[in-house]
């Protein structure tokens, strides 16, 4: 879903229609309305082969697992097969938002409720990390400025490699596999350069850290090279500029 704010920061996600129902807010409302939009929703405009694969897999792999109903057309299944796939995108994406929302509960409130027993394995070492880098600054904050906006999952101080570094984490959710590195996306560090740009491009170090679903122990980061990070403010600009140029939002 594509999230649009206010100029005061105040999210904005549907509107009344004309028909007096309630319905996602459009690019049409964002114009009328002179809204603008997250970090992540600008980039929604790129192309993610590896996400476009995965989807792709669960689609081919329901339609060869589900069984055909008797007297079902073939349309009927195909569009049985692509629900039951968008349940697994749907489930994985709402287990990577509670995620999210416990690790910042506890660098917010010094604590955190699991929801289940695969949730309370993945976070007690998720509090281990965090009190081994010495975090301390603020989660969930919210910056915006008049382009666009963003929440940054953690934005303060941590200690890397020995010595305490300004910095700029953004959490993801991945299912690793046993003996298989973590993967990075260039979009990874380009939603870190929306935040660095919504900073004012001050000087922080940015971060990502991959939160493994399926190896609960498993916590990895990556620190980008100042060189990266460079790239990844002025990819961010870029791709804004294109975002708001070909949803005419100059």
């Amino acid at each position: 879903m594509s999230r649009w704010y206010k100029n005061d920061g105040t999210s904005i996600e549907t509107v009344i229609g004309k028909n007096g129902n309630l319905r996602d807010v459009t690019v049409k409302d964002a114009r009328e309305m002179k809204l603008v939009p997250s970090v992540t929703t600008v980039l929604h405009i790129l192309d993610k082969p590896s996400l476009s694969h995965w989807k792709i897999r669960n689609v081919l792999e329901a339609a060869l697992t589900l069984p055909k109903n008797e007297g079902e057309s073939l349309d009927d299944f195909l569009e049985r097969s692509i629900a039951d796939a968008d349940t697994i995108s749907n489930n994985a994406a709402k287990f990577g938002t509670n995620i999210h929302k416990m690790i910042n509960s506890y660098m917010k409130l010094n604590m955190y409720s699991p929801i289940d027993k695969r949730t309370e394995d993945i976070m007690q070492p998720m509090v281990e990390w965090i009190l081994a880098h010495e975090m301390k600054g603020e989660s969930e904050l919210f910056m915006i400025n008049d382009k666009c906006a963003g929440t940054c999952d953690f934005i303060g101080v941590m200690l890397l490699d020995g010595e305490y570094r300004d910095v700029i984490i953004d959490f993801k959710t991945q299912g690793t596999k046993k003996d298989q590195p973590c993967k990075y996306y260039p979009d990874h560090l380009y939603q870190l350069g929306g935040y660095l740009y919504l900073t004012g491009a001050a000087k922080h170090t940015l971060v990502n850290v991959i939160v493994s679903t399926t190896e609960p122990k498993r916590i990895e980061h990556k620190v980008w090279p100042e060189l990266d990070i460079e790239h990844g403010l002025v990819s961010f600009k870029a791709i804004l500029n294109a975002f708001r140029t070909i949803k005419k939002l100059l």
